[in-house]
């Protein structure tokens, strides 16, 4: 067994012990999971690299439009500003917008709750500010900075974050 096969062999148990579900990619190098808000079920990719593992999570938004990237982009930066685990990014020619986070691995033998920590905290900033993008493409007339602010200012006021089934 070599050691991408084995990295994803510990991910695979560490998913499991948390009673996650997952797949092994079909060219067998990631694994896919998903998790659940009140609103939507989101993909999430975590995929072996030289030193640690990637946690990509899908933002469930399809494409942002060309008229909106803009605004996206925006709304992306200022969120990322109070995000320290991981950080939004947007591909500017298709408008996929993802979550993404590194979980450094000095060895193989990752530690179980350093990943559970970067997956569960992916899936949260995912989470909170799932509903401000969404408002911000799809609902109200508010500027990029007014939902971030919103989202956050919620936070502030002890408002919890939407509902998840969070990991571990």
């Amino acid at each position: 067994m070599d050691r991408w096969e084995r990295q994803i062999e510990r991910i695979g148990h560490i998913l499991e012990e948390a009673d996650w579900t997952y797949a092994t990619t079909n060219d067998g190098f990631a694994l896919q999971t998903n998790f659940r808000t009140e609103l939507r079920v989101m993909p999430v990719l975590i995929q072996p690299q030289r030193d640690g593992f990637l946690v990509l999570v899908q933002v469930p938004m399809f494409f942002v439009e060309d008229d909106m990237r803009d605004k996206m982009v925006e709304a992306i930066v200022r969120a990322n500003e109070n995000l320290y685990m991981g950080s939004f990014t947007m591909d500017m020619a298709d408008g996929e917008v993802q979550y993404r986070s590194t979980v450094p691995a000095v060895s193989e033998d990752i530690c179980g709750e350093q990943f559970a920590l970067v997956l569960d905290s992916a899936c949260s900033a995912v989470a909170f500010y799932d509903r401000a993008f969404h408002r911000l493409l799809y609902g109200d007339d508010l500027s990029p900075a007014e939902v971030v602010a919103e989202a956050e200012m919620a936070a502030m006021v002890g408002t919890p974050p939407p509902d998840m089934e969070s990991f571990g």
